[in-house]
């Protein structure tokens, strides 16, 4: 019986599912390599390269179908920018974007060291202190910081991201993320 269609993606999502994240980590450096010149951006975040790649595929792994799916996912963590859609503009020219972002940075800017449990506090605090006074929800808070971050509307966690970017990256981004208002 000959398999259907997209029944080799499926069970190649499922065997790269199965691949501890150690495992995928080694499977996917050469991608990363190959489309960025390195397989880790590690510097300034308070990771060794090992962990930041561990950290990565921890964060992109639910979305892969194939190996080679790490590279677009990847790209807000390895580009030196982020690349921002004109859906993220769109987000981050809202009148409460500026707002929320300023929080962020001072709030990030506060963090001795990023590590999961305090980014995530962070974010809650961000969320419940901003969207009363802003009359804006959760959710929109959220899409300023990962329209200013990724330049996305969708991707990893966001305490993922924060912790793969390191500090200086966020608040460099979270300044240029103006641009596109």
């Amino acid at each position: 019986m000959a398999p259907t269609p997209g029944q080799g993606a499926s069970s190649e999502r499922q065997r790269l599912q199965r691949l501890s994240d150690a495992a995928l980590a080694e499977q996917v450096k050469p991608y990363l390599l190959a489309a960025h010149g390195r397989w880790h951006a590690a510097e300034g975040t308070g990771l060794t390269p090992e962990d930041w790649l561990l950290l990565l595929v921890q964060a992109c792994r639910g979305e892969m179908s194939e190996l080679g799916d790490i590279v677009p996912l990847s790209a807000f963590a390895l580009s030196p920018q982020a690349e921002r859609g004109a859906a993220a503009c769109a987000i981050l020219a809202q009148p409460y974007c500026a707002t929320v972002l300023a929080d962020f940075r001072t709030r990030l800017s506060a963090l001795p060291v990023l590590e999961y449990d305090p980014v995530n506090e962070l974010f809650r605090g961000l969320r419940h202190d901003l969207k009363g006074p802003l009359g804006i929800t959760g959710v929109q808070v959220m899409m300023c910081v990962r329209s200013a971050l990724t330049g996305r509307l969708d991707g990893p966690c966001l305490v993922q991201v924060v912790c793969l970017l390191g500090k200086e990256r966020c608040l460099e981004r979270t300044n240029q993320s103006l641009i596109c208002a």
